[in-house]
């Protein structure tokens, strides 16, 4: 097996409910088993006041403006760019949603492309970026699906299309295709991690 410089930053990306913060977390358990330093984030991160904004927004209980929205999710991974910065230099940072989550759904929301990515111009680029491929007929029986103001279908189906594109364009890739069982997923994703140059 090939080995590889210690720090990576590993973005997973899907539609609401395609299991990517299960994924995120057993790809760690699997990583740790080769002695690799890894730290598990998410996107919104919704324990700084930032974050508990957008967490409100998503609940259903304030409503704002798409354009304020996107804001606030992009100030949100500005809050922590400096910290990807630091811990990519000696860990594997495994994060549940980034910009393109952000783009994606802004887009749905019929934002201007141009306008959403200038926001996020200057982030931390991840090494590798992974899509969970399921459709959104897959997740709608789900536990929770329905409790937050994206997940409906339609909606998830628009999401799909945009952000499946968008990963597409992306330097570097994976698709996964999401109806493997868990433990396929888990090791083909661990193993293409451990595989980077």
């Amino acid at each position: 097996m090939t080995h590889f410089m210690v720090g990576k930053f590993i973005v997973v990306e899907g539609i609401d409910k395609s299991g990517k913060t299960t994924v995120a977390l057993k790809v760690k358990e699997y990583l740790q088993k080769y002695k690799k330093s890894i730290h598990c984030m998410s996107f919104p991160e919704r324990t700084t006041e930032i974050g508990k904004i957008l967490n409100k927004f998503l609940s259903k209980k304030i409503k704002l403006p798409n354009e304020t929205v996107h804001l606030l999710f992009s100030a949100n991974r500005w809050e922590f760019a400096k910290e990807i910065s630091e811990k990519r230099k000696d860990q594997i940072i495994l994060c549940d949603r980034y910009y393109l989550s952000g783009l994606s759904y802004s887009i749905v929301n019929g934002l201007d492309e141009e306008w959403c990515e200038f926001s996020d111009k200057g982030l931390p680029k991840p090494d590798l970026t992974i899509f969970i491929d399921i459709k959104p007929t897959q997740v709608v029986c789900r536990k929770g699906f329905g409790e937050e103001i994206y997940e409906c279908s339609e909606y998830q189906k628009k999401v799909y299309e945009v952000l499946k594109i968008n990963v597409l364009k992306s330097k570097e890739f994976m698709i996964i295709d999401g109806n493997l069982s868990i433990e396929e997923i888990v090791e083909n994703i661990s193993l293409s991690i451990l595989n980077l140059k």
